[in-house]
């Protein structure tokens, strides 16, 4: 079954709407270690697509979603287990470090000679302020990391042609399943049509 693509329309999972109106929803499968993933779960339920867990081949799915129906928009999201509120990430850096418990690694850049940072072009403070109206605990962020959510972030904004965000979620026993759910639709929501906050 092929993945669903979200309207802008509040509370809308399906692909009914024009095609100008979808974002693609991208989460990750579980990480070692962490029993549950919060993006994961929601991009499961909510018909998003997961990327896998190896570098080199991050974009992969997201290019095949993006030949296929072609979105106007692209929301990344990812797993912070050290984080109480959901965070709305302003760039991506050229840093990429693979996580271990048994030495510290050295970083080193996702493209030689790239740029150190890249920008999204969507309102992160808009945003925000739209989750919180709501009620929803959210803040901007210029620290995406240095592992494969901000890699995924990093690669899209340099080579794919549409507007994109990246979305960090705390575990479940912070903000719960519901809320996050709404956080995402909101999200959804505000990367096509910005305004008032949704009901």
């Amino acid at each position: 079954m092929a993945p669903l693509i979200f309207s802008k329309r509040l509370g809308n999972s399906s692909a009914v709407a024009t095609l100008e109106e979808m974002i693609l929803l991208t989460g990750f499968p579980s990480f070692p270690g962490y029993e549950h993933n919060p993006s994961e779960a929601l991009a499961l339920e909510l018909g998003g697509i997961l990327l896998p867990l190896e570098k080199e081949l991050l974009l992969n799915p997201i290019r095949a979603e993006l030949d296929q129906l072609r979105p106007s928009g692209l929301l990344l999201t990812g797993f912070a287990p050290s984080r109480a509120q959901i965070c709305v990430e302003s760039r991506a850096l050229n840093i990429w470090k693979e996580p271990s418990r048994n030495y510290q690694p050295e970083a080193e850049a996702i493209r030689e000679r790239g740029p150190k940072q890249l920008a999204t072009g969507l309102d992160v403070e808009a945003i925000v302020t739209a989750l919180t109206g709501l009620g929803i605990p959210a803040r901007g962020s210029g620290a995406p990391g240095s592992y494969l959510c901000n890699h995924a972030y990093y690669q899209a904004l340099s080579e794919l042609s549409l507007p994109t965000l990246l979305v960090h979620l705390p575990a479940f026993s912070q903000i719960p399943l519901e809320i996050q759910r709404q956080a995402i639709y909101e999200v959804i929501q505000r990367m096509k049509r910005p305004g008032p906050a949704s009901e």
